[in-house]
């Protein structure tokens, strides 16, 4: 699944076509705030919200690992300023010089696993963090989310059950319509794996039990212990920062890891 002929268009409309060639879409650990400078301008909103849109439509359909950055751009739609503006482009042009990537399915790989992060605290103007997972079916990405969580998480323990939890709500209805689709039900017989990169999580979904530095958590974010111990629809495994597919959805990465996020999701 491609789309360098819309990117490339992309590329033209927004004037980043003849510029030079970059390998993120974002600066490392950069975060877009709702306010810049005193002195800095504000953005032609209908321009702003023209690439925006332009740039969702290629996450949604085959650049997953954009996903992050049209989120934070997506959330300064009704006042953005130049700051905002030169990041939007960014992308764009990021995504014109890497055109040709797409998502690429391998028969040989028929496993369904997720992966799912969060981010702590990242929301410079709200103090709350940022969750994301992606599925992939056959070797290539098939779902994925970047979305800022509903609330302000006080650990990151906490933050990362918040994230596991919507991808294991996700797995449930992947189970499902996959096992629908194709007429396999081994999907429905066997539990979906999730990775996650945090022990206290991944121990959390483990124990039944209360536990004082979790007593706060609502009840829905806990509901994967359910899926997990009694109905045994996922289990959670514990994989290195390293191999976490899920960091580009929930942070602006260095240059390594970013490539290395992408090269394990998309191909030429």
């Amino acid at each position: 699944l491609f789309q360098s002929t819309y990117i490339k268009n992309i590329g033209a409309r927004v004037g980043v076509d003849k510029s030079y060639p970059i390998n993120t879409p974002f600066e490392p650990n950069q975060v877009l705030t709702a306010r810049g400078s005193d002195d800095e301008g504000m953005a032609d909103v209908s321009e702003y919200r023209s690439i925006v849109g332009m740039l969702m439509f290629c996450v949604t359909m085959t650049q997953p690992q954009c996903a992050y950055h049209v989120k934070e751009l997506s959330r300064h739609l009704s006042s953005p300023t130049h700051t905002h503006m030169k990041a939007a482009k960014r992308v764009a042009r990021y995504l014109y010089h890497h055109r040709n990537l797409g998502i690429v399915f391998n028969r040989s790989s028929t496993g369904l696993y997720g992966f799912s992060d969060s981010n702590f605290c990242n929301c410079i103007d709200t103090r709350r963090s940022t969750g994301g997972y992606v599925f992939t079916l056959y070797g290539a990405p098939i779902s994925w989310c970047s979305k800022l969580q509903g609330s302000i998480s006080h650990s990151t323990a906490e933050a990362e059950i918040r994230a596991l939890n919507a991808c294991a709500l996700e797995a449930k209805w992947i189970r499902r319509m996959v096992s629908e689709v194709t007429g396999n039900y081994q999907f429905q017989r066997t539990p979906t794996p999730l990775h996650c990169d945090n022990r206290a999580a991944e121990m959390w979904t483990r124990n039944p039990h209360h536990h004082a530095r979790q007593k706060h958590i609502d009840r829905s974010d806990l509901s994967i212990r359910e899926l997990v111990n009694e109905f045994n629809t996922i289990t959670v495994r514990l994989v290195p920062t390293r191999d976490q597919l899920a960091d580009c959805f929930t942070k602006s990465l260095t240059l390594p890891t970013f490539k290395s996020n992408v090269n394990n999701l998309m191909q030429e």
